[in-house]
């Protein structure tokens, strides 16, 4: 949960620390302020230890749980070139698991049929009319 930096006497996560001692503290004076559902206490002291380590930045960081981006040309490109693979041989390629390439694959509109990667939709020509 975000929460608004307090402006005033505290405006910055380093000048906190300064002000607010500890974890414990500072959990206490945000939830007078916020109400209690604010903030849970282990947040707060995870934040302390991050700010503590010289970290102030109040970015997320990237986790191994973070959705990963990858371009769809490049995977039209890749089944373009070879429509028998494998999405494991996709994965490998791209280095991402072959769930995720399976999703891409499932927006892409593609559908293995007979062992061929192909269009989930025929096109006009396709159809035969």
């Amino acid at each position: 949960m975000m929460i608004a930096v307090p402006e005033g006497p505290v405006s910055t996560p380093k000048e906190g620390i300064d002000f607010w001692k500890n974890a414990l503290q500072a959990h206490k004076k945000l939830c007078a302020v916020y109400g209690d559902e604010t903030l849970k206490e282990r947040q707060c002291q995870n934040w302390f230890a991050k700010f503590r380590s010289g970290d102030f930045s109040l970015k997320d960081e990237k986790c191994s749980g973070s959705p990963v981006e990858i371009d769809d040309d490049l995977i039209k490109a890749i089944i373009d070139s070879d429509r028998h693979s494998r999405t494991r041989e996709f994965a490998e390629k791209l280095h991402v698991s072959h769930t995720c390439i399976e999703n891409h694959l499932k927006q892409l509109g593609y559908v293995q049929k007979l062992d061929t990667w192909v269009p989930h939709e025929l096109l006009q020509f396709a159809k035969g009319t």
